[in-house]
């Protein structure tokens, strides 16, 4: 990964249009702390998604040397379910009164959000619930690599989590309260699965993160799967949620192994039904 500083943005007819050798092909999506663009690199010839974010006026005179070495925390996450980050550095902004950010460009991944990857599957739905959780629990590896290196997500939801075309998990979208906030409509989808402590005013940490992820896991297991939620994950994912921080999990690893006892035990309920009507048929 290479880093490059103070790129300057070049705007035309007031949309952008590159930072530095990148060329910004369109805009994809905005979240609380930035806007991603597709672009294309044309050193290496590859399609890359270039995420911008604006530091927050009120962050104050070091904030976007923090907010890169923040980025470059996330670039550094040994998982191969985090976007591969190729190239951090910071920008100026001509639209924004030269205001100072940072740039990150990332790999292009060939697929969808969940929450567009959720809104396209058929219905009836044929996935089980353990190819579903299996899917939430390599997310949530990746956000347990992410906390060992004392980084924290800060906006964990459903838009968090790419669902590449080959089947792969990858988190991205990292939101820092560096940042500037794109704007209370951007920011509603992270909002809502907020811990209650960061929705009351305090600063997101790895229990928050903990929160969003559980209530990212139900929110989206209860839209998708028909039927009751079963009792051994539905508890996990409560505990998760508690309101009390100090009420959930010790940290996401304990979370996650709970999630694929439970997990497994789902799977060897299913086994087991499957083998008692195979045995009645004969």
């Amino acid at each position: 990964m290479t880093g490059r500083a103070h790129q300057q943005l070049f705007s035309t007819h007031e949309a952008l249009s590159s930072i530095g050798r990148y060329g910004l092909r369109k805009l994809l999506g905005t979240g609380a702390s930035g806007s991603v663009y597709a672009a294309f690199d044309p050193e290496v010839g590859r399609d890359v998604a270039v995420n911008l974010m604006l530091v927050s006026p009120s962050a104050g005179a070091d904030a976007v040397g923090l907010l890169e070495a923040e980025a470059r925390g996330w670039a550094s996450v040994d998982s191969e379910h985090i976007v591969r980050f190729h190239e951090v550095g910071t920008y100026v902004d001509p639209r924004e009164q030269r205001r100072q950010g940072v740039y990150v460009v990332r790999e292009m991944v060939s697929g969808m959000d969940m929450q567009r990857w959720l809104d396209a599957l058929t219905r009836p739905v044929t996935m089980s619930w353990s190819q579903l959780l299996g899917m939430f629990t390599a997310a949530g590896s990746a956000l347990s690599a992410a906390h060992d290196r004392g980084l924290v997500h800060g906006g964990f939801s459903p838009a968090s989590i790419l669902v590449g075309y080959d089947g792969g998990v990858r988190i991205c979208d990292f939101t820092s309260r560096l940042a500037k906030p794109i704007g209370d409509t951007d920011q509603f989808t992270t909002v809502a699965y907020a811990a209650p402590e960061v929705q009351a005013g305090g600063l997101p940490d790895a229990l928050a993160d903990q929160f969003s992820f559980c209530a990212t896991v139900w929110s989206s297991l209860q839209r998708v799967v028909q039927g009751k939620m079963p009792r051994r994950v539905s508890a996990v994912l409560a505990r998760g949620m508690s309101e009390n921080p100090t009420d959930r999990f010790g940290s996401m690893q304990l979370l996650l192994a709970a999630l694929e006892r439970a997990r497994g035990g789902l799977l060897r309920r299913t086994l087991g039904a499957f083998s008692s009507s195979g045995i009645a048929a004969l």
